[in-house]
């Protein structure tokens, strides 16, 4: 009786113990198929447009964006080398959100920490291309989420009809007075701010009323019902 007990409990251990088959999702590949295999280069500006970059080996890979209405066959990227795909997209000034589509799968840039919530419980990478930065008392040609110039990050708000606008935001304790921008002949304000790398939380004041910028879809919850905009300096 002794030795068929220990047999029962023995049998338990090997089969309560064994790991648990994993589940089978239908028209989803396995997570190993779709990752990066190699640190890569991240999605950057390029001569002629915006250059896509995605490592990882995979038969096909295209890039789906609100700058292509989110098509899964309009920018295909090709394969500069094994494991590395690339295509240069040109695109107007802007913030775009898009995902790589990797043999069927929908896939964020794993190289771009700039992210938006995709309404599905996931998120969009978002790629911001710049207008004209000011140079030789040139103004920018209209207004778009924050870029990274030479002296900080440039902030630009088209409030023309505005009489004040500053940036508040976590980087100058949301003071509303530290950080003014100043109005070009145009009508966009802007503003220069040195910033250390980092992820920050900002709003403009304009006219005393605090208010998202309505070029950059990257925001967080700013904790009264509404969103605080965010940029993040690498």
């Amino acid at each position: 009786m002794k030795r068929k007990v220990a047999t029962v409990f023995g049998l338990f251990l090997i089969f309560g113990c064994a790991p648990l088959p994993q589940q089978n999702i239908v028209g989803r590949k396995p997570a190993s198929s779709i990752s990066p295999t190699a640190p890569a280069g991240a999605t950057a500006a390029a001569e002629n447009g915006v250059k896509f970059v995605y490592n990882g080996n995979a038969g096909s890979v295209f890039v789906a964006g609100s700058f292509n209405n989110w098509s899964q066959t309009a920018n295909p990227l090709k394969m500069a080398k094994p494991g590395v795909w690339e295509t240069t997209v040109k695109l107007s000034p802007g913030a775009y959100q898009y995902k790589f589509v990797v043999d069927g799968n929908w896939v964020p840039d794993p190289n771009n920490p700039n992210t938006s919530d995709d309404g599905y419980g996931g998120v969009n990478s978002v790629v911001t291309v710049a207008a004209a930065a000011p140079s030789g008392g040139k103004s920018v040609s209209s207004a778009s989420a924050p870029v990274k110039v030479a002296g900080g990050v440039l902030f630009t708000c088209g409030e023309s009809n505005a009489g004040s606008v500053y940036v508040a935001g976590s980087f100058n304790n949301w003071s509303t007075t530290a950080n003014p921008m100043v109005k070009s002949k145009n009508g966009i304000w802007t503003a220069t701010i040195p910033l250390s790398p980092g992820r920050y939380q900002y709003k403009f004041v304009v006219d005393g009323n605090w208010v998202p910028d309505p070029n950059n879809p990257n925001t967080s919850d700013d904790g009264y019902g509404g969103v605080n905009s965010v940029v993040t300096v690498q």
